[in-house]
């Protein structure tokens, strides 16, 4: 079976406010931002998987699964749901009760090449500001995260969210 891949670079920005990351990203990617606004997501562990995902703005549940020996190339399941109500009663059926939530602010920028997300965590003590570059290629994930560290000191991240916040997957 073939499954989706997630091909992407997660780096934590340093020495920056949102808004000049903003600005930066908008002028290296003129008239790229498309989205922004808040989403939770809410994220249950089971073994066979590094995590399942349930996405409040987007209702989707997600299925991540490291089949290689790091997190830039993945297999990642997207599922639209009708009902998150639902959804979440059925994963704590299977799954017990989540692991935990996370609330993130977001910006994303859709490139000819790639998207661009730049977004902090509400329950991230640090503050941290993150920069994710994914497209369908790794090599033009690696060639756009090298223009961004023309412009911002960063720092590549090796866990998912899930992985920083919730521990290790798998």
């Amino acid at each position: 079976m073939t499954y989706k891949r997630e091909i992407e670079h997660k780096h934590v920005l340093h020495n920056v406010t949102m808004a000049d990351a903003d600005a930066t990203i908008q002028m290296v990617f003129p008239g790229s931002l498309e989205e922004q606004g808040t989403s939770k997501d809410v994220f249950w562990r089971h073994h066979m998987v590094d995590f399942i995902r349930l996405r409040a703005n987007t209702k989707e549940m997600t299925i991540k699964i490291t089949d290689q020996d790091n997190i830039n190339d993945r297999i990642e399941e997207n599922v639209k749901v009708d009902d998150l109500e639902v959804t979440s009663r059925l994963l704590n059926a299977l799954h017990g009760e989540p692991k935990g939530e996370l609330t993130k602010e977001y910006l994303v920028y859709y490139t000819p090449l790639a998207i661009v997300s730049l977004y902090r965590v509400k329950e991230d003590q640090q503050a941290r500001i993150f920069l994710e570059v994914e497209a369908d290629d790794l090599e033009v994930v690696q060639d756009i995260s090298e223009v961004f560290k023309e412009y911002f000191s960063m720092t590549k991240q090796e866990k998912s969210l899930y992985g920083m916040f919730f521990g290790d997957q798998k």
